[in-house]
């Protein structure tokens, strides 16, 4: 059980979140482990995953737990918000108020925050930041991948 996410300018490109957790006997989508490209690079280090486009799109998902059930997954591009409850498969809302997004992302804590960048050679995979208090970031680049 796995969330893919790929990126239209690099078509070699895919990050998976990866890894499953039981829920009332259940397997649910955890997300937990992450790969690129097909290889493990690491394993999540906060509930919260977000990973920044770039394009500034972001996608935020929260988890109950370290390995706990994917609870929910947000999408912030541009003046658009999309908020997917992942429990019950259900799109919660979706708007195009530009307020209304800048207000929910301001809200949503980060967590462990990730970007990629193009470059010459291929692709950079790194950590940027850890938010788990809203607006208070703390900035540090950690590669991840390449």
């Amino acid at each position: 059980m796995q969330i893919e996410v790929s990126y239209r300018d690099y078509p070699n490109f895919k990050i998976e979140f990866w890894g499953s957790a039981i829920k009332s006997g259940v397997n649910v989508v955890a997300g937990f482990r992450e790969s690129l490209i097909g290889k493990h690079i690491k394993d999540r280090s906060t509930q919260i995953r977000s990973l920044i486009f770039p394009d500034r799109t972001k996608l935020t998902m929260t988890s109950a737990s370290l390995e706990g059930q994917m609870l929910n997954a947000s999408t912030y591009e541009g003046i658009s918000v999309h908020h997917f409850n992942l429990t019950c498969n259900t799109l919660e809302y979706s708007s195009l108020n530009s307020k209304f997004t800048v207000q929910l992302d301001q809200r949503e804590q980060d967590g462990e925050t990730g970007t990629f960048e193009i470059t010459a050679d291929g692709l950079l995979f790194y950590n940027v930041y850890t938010e788990m208090e809203a607006r208070k970031k703390i900035e540090k680049r950690v590669p991840l991948g390449k």
